[in-house]
């Protein structure tokens, strides 16, 4: 079930951003040009499906590690950054979805560092604030028994 979910995942969060970011000649195209001129359109689109799903499996499947006992949440984001990272530069240069150069890897993994920083930080915070809910209903029941 986790591998469907992640799989549905990755097809529809891949090909949103994919859409978001790539376009045609003069319109939105779901695969890149360079995809769609190797593979021809249904192909290239056919690929595209496929290895989003691939890629949603294993960022999806990768978050069983913040679930686990043994990892901080600072190294259950470093592991799973470092899955997904992987997952989707890999993904991203076999897709064309930036130049196979030296600053379109690094662009693209600057945005996803971005990204995992966000999602850091955002759950950072929710924890401290339910941490400090927590110690002030323990506060308000240590004082009620005084």
């Amino acid at each position: 079930m986790l591998c469907a979910a992640g799989f549905v995942l990755g097809i529809v969060i891949c090909n949103g951003i994919s859409l978001a970011f790539a376009s045609g000649d003069g319109g939105l195209s779901l695969v890149s040009e360079r995809l769609s001129e190797e593979f021809g359109e249904a192909g290239a689109i056919a690929i595209q499906v496929l290895v989003t799903g691939l890629v949603g499996i294993a960022t999806f499947g990768g978050t069983i590690v913040y679930y686990s006992e043994r990892f901080g949440i600072t190294s259950a984001t470093l592991i799973h950054m470092a899955i997904a990272i992987g997952a989707m530069d890999t993904v991203a240069y076999a897709l064309w979805w930036f130049d196979r150069t030296v600053n379109g890897i690094l662009l693209f993994t600057l945005y996803l560092l971005m990204i995992y920083l966000l999602i850091w930080v955002s759950i950072v915070i929710s924890y401290r604030m339910q941490i400090r809910e927590i110690n002030e209903i323990l506060e308000r029941r240590r004082s009620e028994k005084k």
